[in-house]
């Protein structure tokens, strides 16, 4: 996908021996808990992209001029214009056999919003996301090995 963002998980490499080492019946439940993050932290970006105020430049734009639009300034989130970034942003589910999800955007700008350019500060609404939804998934994915060894 053009434009996707990858969370990398640090260690996944060693998490993923010893996930390999918890019953079938957990690796389900914790790819139902891996999916669901990505659910959450799909909506919140969309949520912050669409919702908001934007405190950047405003600007006239059309035919004429005639439609305005605030930008978002540097460190918000990116200001929602065509709709394009969050028509773009996809959750791909997780399985019981590679436990990964993850938000791509298919949006070809979707990068340089979230880690700016030389030119252009960040507008991040991944990281982000991803952060404001951790607390809350990380419970989840405890108690879903927990519930799956449980079922033996």
């Amino acid at each position: 996908m053009s434009g996707a963002l990858k969370v990398q998980v640090l260690g996944q490499a060693e998490m993923d021996e010893r996930l390999q080492r918890i019953n079938l019946a957990s690796r389900k439940y914790l790819s139902k808990e891996l999916t669901r993050w990505a659910i959450k932290a799909h909506k919140s970006a969309v949520d912050s992209i669409q919702g908001g105020t934007k405190t950047g430049h405003e600007y006239r734009k059309g035919k004429g001029g005639k439609i305005a639009h605030r930008a978002s300034a540097p460190g918000e989130a990116p200001a929602t214009d065509t709709g394009e970034l969050v028509r773009g942003l996809r959750v791909m589910p997780s399985n019981e056999h590679t436990l990964s999800a993850f938000v791509a955007s298919t949006a070809p700008y979707s990068w340089w919003l979230e880690f700016g350019t030389s030119q252009m500060a960040a507008r991040p609404f991944m990281h982000p996301a991803f952060k404001a939804t951790a607390p809350d998934s990380i419970k989840g994915a405890a108690i879903a090995i927990t519930k799956g060894l449980r079922t033996n």
